[in-house]
């Protein structure tokens, strides 16, 4: 009873401060924007490639550098957590949702581009697709990898995106950044396999890319050939992408496929009968669902060939120590 007693309290507590922490920062923040351009509740699952997700509590899609300054301020002094929101595309997103600010960066001002003869400026919310489409127009070459993958540029150097051995880390020059405190800075990142080491809390802005100039008709040849490749071996059904990193020297998804796991379902989740390493939304899919099932393949793979795998889908919770 005392326990239960002592949990009660500390729930009571939390939803105390989150309604205190929503009130200061609705009373800031509609001193800088109009009502219009903060939602409330919005959720996630629609903004999500695999159609699952909880409410944000606060849902937000600035149209200039000032109003997302302005935004990053107010909920800094609110003491809310922000999440900035690309594509959705390796994204699963809690059921309860996530009790913060969600910011999207899309529309005319986050996706333009430049191209200059020392190199191309893409801005974050620019598409990768978009991008290898470009570059493809403009026999720009070294981007063929892009034209498949369907996440932005700001999400792609977030994660180090890449496929057919490439990666978008291999080709930039500078990153320019919003640091937390509202600061700009430009700079150069490591960058290693899925990974890339901006400093914590930063919000990608734009990317200098190297110019590699090349042969049109051999980068479409290419691009043709990626494509066929992805539409042969990758499932059609709602998922996040790749389900778990390869470790080294392994393929993840031989790994899940030798483990006997393909077609294997909790729920609504299910890992593809495609391919190994996607785990897709076959119907009425929760995030649970998705935990349970990665937990389970994880486990599985352990057990069989001593091989730890180590998930690449960015899991969004409420909590900052189940969020990595």
């Amino acid at each position: 009873m005392d326990q239960f007693r002592q949990g009660s309290k500390k729930f009571f507590l939390e939803a105390i401060d989150r309604r205190f922490r929503e009130d200061r920062f609705l009373k800031k923040i509609h001193k800088f924007l109009p009502h219009y351009a903060l939602a409330e509740n919005v959720p996630m699952a629609r903004f999500t490639s695999l159609r699952i997700g909880g409410p944000a509590r606060f849902f937000a899609e600035p149209h200039s550098l000032e109003e997302l300054r302005r935004l990053l301020r107010c909920a800094r002094e609110a003491e809310l957590r922000v999440f900035v929101l690309g594509a959705g595309t390796n994204l699963l997103v809690d059921d309860g949702g996530f009790f913060g600010l969600v910011l999207r960066l899309r529309g005319a001002f986050w996706e333009r581009y430049y191209f200059r003869s020392e190199g191309i400026t893409a801005r974050c919310g620019l598409s990768l697709r978009c991008l290898g489409r470009l570059c493809g127009e403009n026999a720009i070459g070294g981007y063929e990898f892009c034209n498949g993958i369907p996440g932005t540029v700001g999400g792609a150097i977030f994660q180090n995106a890449g496929a057919f051995g490439s990666a978008i880390g291999d080709l930039i020059r500078e990153v320019a950044i919003l640091q937390p405190d509202g600061e700009f800075a430009r700079l150069r990142p490591a960058f290693s396999y899925r990974r890339s080491f901006l400093p914590a809390g930063a919000i990608v802005l734009s990317v200098e890319l190297l110019r590699q100039e090349g042969d049109k008709d051999h980068i479409f040849r290419r691009q043709k050939e990626m494509a066929k490749m992805r539409r042969e071996r990758q499932p059609r059904e709602p998922s996040a992408g790749s389900l778990f990193r390869n470790p080294p020297s392994h393929s993840a998804g031989e790994l899940i496929e030798r483990a006997g796991l393909k077609g294997f379902r909790v729920g609504g989740a299910q890992i593809s009968r495609k391919h190994g390493n996607f785990a897709v939304n076959a119907g009425g899919a929760t995030c649970a669902d998705v935990l349970n099932l990665t937990f389970f393949v994880k486990h599985t793979v352990r057990e069989r060939f001593k091989i730890d795998l180590e998930p690449e889908v960015y899991y969004l919770a409420n909590s900052p120590e189940e969020s990595p």
